[in-house]
This record gives structure tokens, sequence and C-alpha cells, in this order.
């Protein structure tokens, strides 16, 4: 009898680990995919400052465009823990940095060069979001 209590409750012990393991991976997919959402999002302000840039160099100093993106950080900022490490205080200071000089001079060089920058830089965290295994672990 205690022997049949023991196996049942190594059984038992079993399921909860697996079911413990699955939700982990289902809480993961989630988050990941939030993540990704979240990025496109910020992918998808910066294109349009590029684009709507390339097309009227005044476009960069719209009020608009830049509070859109902002937006977009600040939501991002809720995941930020599950980015790679660094990334949204690059993207955020990057942005303030480049609509800074923007204000300035329209055409600053180096201030086009960090959008483009930024937006490299989502890219490339969507992919590794994208592909769990090769992201660099972060504590939770």
């Amino acid at each position: 009898m205690i022997e049949d209590l023991k196996v049942k409750l190594q059984e038992i012990g079993a399921r909860q680990a697996t079911l413990e393991a699955r939700q982990e991976e289902l809480l993961n997919a989630v988050i990941g995919a939030s993540c990704r959402a979240l990025l496109t999002k910020v992918l998808t302000c910066l294109d349009r400052l590029e684009a709507d840039g390339r097309a009227d160099p005044e476009a960069r100093r719209r009020v608009a465009l830049w509070a859109e993106l902002e937006d977009a950080l600040d939501e991002l900022r809720a995941v930020k823990e599950e980015l790679p490490e660094g990334l949204f205080r690059r993207l955020w200071m990057s942005a303030r940095e480049a609509r800074e000089r923007l204000q300035q001079d329209a055409l600053d060089i180096y201030a086009i060069k960090q959008i483009a920058y930024a937006r490299k830089a989502v890219i490339n965290a969507k992919a590794r979001i994208a592909a769990p295994d090769r992201r660099s672990p972060t504590p939770r």
C-alpha cells in the first residue's frame, strides 16, 4: 500500500513537471510573439520616418511621426527584459538623439544614420527572438 502511494506520488510529480515545462514553453511563445509584434510596430515607425524623410527631408521634423515612434517605444518598455540586452536603451537613446539633431537640421547625416542603425537593431532583435535557441538568456 505504501509502495503504491509512493509510485502514485512519483507519477503525479512527473506529470506536474511535464505540465510546468509545457506552461513555460507556452509562456515563452506568448512573450516572444508579443515582443515580435511590438518590435514590428517600432520598425514600421522607423520605416515611415526613413521613407517620409527621403521623400521630403522636412518630414523628419514632424511631431506626429516622432510621437508615434515614442508611443511604440513606450509599449516596448513593458517587455524590455525579454529583449536582447541593452536593445531598449539603445533604441530609446538613438531615437531621442536623432530627433533632437533633426529638429536642428533635417539633413543631419549622423541622425539619419542613427535611424538606420535603430532599424537594423530591431530587425536583428526580431530574428533573435524568432529563433529562441540563439537568443541570449534573459533573467526573469
